[in-house]
This record gives structure tokens, sequence and C-alpha cells, in this order.
């Protein structure tokens, strides 16, 4: 199947999109323990809920009044080889998730941390 690739100042981006996940929670944490002063999770989240305005999901998770609009495309939108990988990670067990900035029950933990 072809799979076209952008050429042209932005990238693919231009012609695909652009994705925007944070890291996970555990991850910040580890930094913070390590000495990374003010990067724990609870740090760094109000400067992740400041930048975005969620159109999808609300919650203490989420800013709703910042310059970047979030967004997530509809499972009827998804481009034909979007489909066929999303099939194909449902076949092999991969649950789908509808939140990826909030939920992250599906991520390995670090040192015995329990899902938030």
């Amino acid at each position: 199947m072809p799979f076209p690739q952008g050429r042209v100042m932005g990238g693919s981006s231009t012609i695909m999109g652009c994705g925007r996940l944070r890291g996970v929670p555990g991850d910040y944490d580890e930094w913070a323990r390590m000495g990374a002063v003010g990067w724990g999770w609870d740090d760094v989240l109000p400067f992740f809920r400041g930048l975005e305005s969620d159109q999808d999901f609300g919650g203490p998770l989420h800013g709703r009044d910042g310059p970047v609009p979030i967004r997530r495309e509809p499972r009827a939108a998804w481009s034909p080889i979007a489909r066929a990988v999303g099939e194909e990670m449902r076949r092999r067990g991969w649950a789908h998730v509808d939140d990826l900035n909030a939920d992250f029950s599906r991520w390995p933990l670090h040192h015995g941390e329990q899902p938030l």
C-alpha cells in the first residue's frame, strides 16, 4: 500500500497530522527523586494544563483555555492505514485507549508504583 511522505516545510505533519503525548507520571516523579527539582508530575502537570485546550476531555488532568487545541481523531475519520493498524493491534490484544494523556494504566510502572 502506498504511504505518502511529506517533502515540504513541516514534513509529514503537513499531510498527515501531528501528535502530542505527555510522558508517564512515574517518569517525571523518578526524575524528581533523582534530583531534578521541579520536574515531578505534580510540578509539570499545571504547565501541560496551561498549554492545552482539550476539545474531548475535561477534568483535573486537562486544560481548557490554553493556546494549543488538543483533539482525538474519531474512529469514523481514521484513514484506511490507521484502521488497519488499529485492527491489527486489537487482534494482538492491545486495548484501545481513548485518552493517552490521562489513562496511564497500560504503561510499564516504575519501582512498584500503582496506576493512577
